[in-house]
């Protein structure tokens, strides 16, 4: 059952929120930092009880804060994951919801769309290719007990 949260059911609902995350420790911090940014971000935040977990809903029509969006959407550009997350949480649930964005979330959303391929396809390849070049270095050691440093005439 979908309901719409107060102040007072806002502090029920992180208690409850910390409590379904288990110890308060590093990584519950982390998503009760994300839920009070959504809320901070969206406006008013609906939830339901699933399996002693809280799941957090979106209201619509949202209240887009577009302060504190500019604030985490530069986080998250500077490398913040949480920032990131939070944005890519608010974008899915509002995408799958066929709800319309609001324009700086769309933008960001976009751009993160089309850096994830290229960033995900360049990561694969290094990989790759350092797994490759480790195991002809390897081979090579193996028979033919070549000594794997650099010549002694180049410098370090």
């Amino acid at each position: 059952m979908t309901k719409p949260v107060t102040e007072a059911e806002l502090v029920e609902l992180a208690q409850k929120f910390v409590k379904s995350r288990g110890d308060f420790g590093p990584e519950s911090s982390r998503h009760s930092w994300r839920f009070f940014k959504k809320v901070e971000l969206c406006g008013k935040i609906s939830f339901r009880e699933d399996d002693s977990r809280i799941i957090p809903k979106i209201d619509l029509p949202m209240e887009w804060n577009e302060k504190s969006a500019a604030n985490l959407i530069t986080a998250a550009q500077r490398g913040d994951a949480d920032a990131d997350i939070v944005l890519r949480e608010i974008a899915a649930e509002l995408l799958e919801r066929s709800a319309d964005l609001p324009d700086q979330l769309r933008q960001y959303a976009a751009t993160c769309l089309r850096n994830y391929r290229r960033s995900k396809r360049s990561a694969h390849k290094t990989h790759s290719r350092n797994m490759t070049v480790a195991g002809i270095v390897y081979s090579m050691i193996r028979h033919t007990g070549l000594n794997p440093t650099r010549n002694r005439e180049t410098a370090a």
